[in-house]
This record gives structure tokens, C-alpha cells and sequence, in this order.
């Protein structure tokens, strides 16, 4: 399933890092594509497992400079990558 195409509000920044995507309970090791201040791209392990969906709101935590937590939505499944919204930012 895609989510419609929206013009982003900021820029993203090309970054490879670690990071663990709590969704429904079940947690993914995967690792971010880019990141903005609103979301990020997230590249998993192998194809989107079938519980991940479009709508569907959990945490990221990545190390960064520090280690941090987004509360997040997810907006686009598409294969193996996910995108996602940061929410409370």
C-alpha cells in the first residue's frame, strides 16, 4: 500500500545509522535511509513484514549524537522501505 505524495515542509538529510522501530508491539532492527525534522526513510532487513501498515503509530530510536526516541507514524510502505512521521515535534 502507498501513501499519497505530499511536498515536504523541510530538508532531509542522507544518513546511515542504526535503529529499532517499535510497532504494535513487535520491534524491527532496521537502519534510516534519511532523516528530517518531521520523519525519516527506514530501509528494513528484508521485504515489510505483513503488520506494518500504513496509519499504523509506534517509536524509533536511533543513536544520533545521542541516543533518541520519536514517537512516529507510519506514512509509506513500499517494499523494503518504510516512511514514517515524527509526531509532538
Amino acid at each position: 500500500m502507498q501513501a499519497e505524495r505530499t511536498e515536504r515542509s523541510d530538508k532531509r538529510f542522507a544518513i546511515k545509522t542504526q535503529c529499532l522501530l517499535n510497532i504494535g508491539g513487535a520491534k524491527y532492527r532496521c537502519l534510516i535511509d534519511n532523516l528530517s525534522t518531521t520523519g525519516a526513510s527506514i530501509e528494513m532487513d528484508g521485504p515489510v513484514q505483513e503488520g506494518i501498515k500504513v496509519g499504523e503509530t509506534g517509536s524509533l530510536k536511533a543513536l544520533l549524537l545521542t541516543a533518541v526516541e520519536y514517537r512516529c507514524k507510519v506514512v509509506r510502505v513500499e517494499g523494503a522501505h518504510l516512511g514514517v512521521q515524527f509526531l509532538d515535534t
